[in-house]
């Protein structure tokens, strides 16, 4: 998914990358109670434990080995509310989870430094 302008140069900085994952985090809570109400979600967070600095290609594993074919709903909604949190415009344009995720860190962290 394409989120604009990236200087692949640029190095996160720790702030950056605490503050996104924070934001990840609640991305994931929020769209998982979206997509399967609050008493699956939490028993869902507990299985996945995506609090930890988890590597986007994990996570998406951990989801799928639970949900199978529902992945691509539930990482849909983690994505929207993770771009609608950071301010950025989600376009759909066939990349992964992973590369998703990384890019808005990407461009987070870009913005994050100015």
């Amino acid at each position: 998914m394409k989120i604009g302008l990236i200087d692949d140069t640029a190095m996160p900085s720790e702030r950056a990358e605490s503050e996104f994952l924070g934001i990840f985090r609640e991305a994931v809570t929020m769209g998982l109670v979206e997509v399967l109400g609050s008493a699956a979600a939490q028993a869902a967070i507990y299985y996945l434990n995506p609090f930890g600095r988890e590597d986007p290609r994990k996570f998406h594993t951990k989801l799928a080995a639970i949900f199978g074919a529902g992945t691509p709903s539930l990482e849909s909604a983690i994505l929207e509310i993770l771009f609608e949190r950071l301010g950025l415009k989600l376009v759909q344009d066939g990349s992964s989870f992973e590369e998703t995720v990384r890019e808005a860190e990407r461009v987070y962290a870009k913005g994050a430094t100015r």
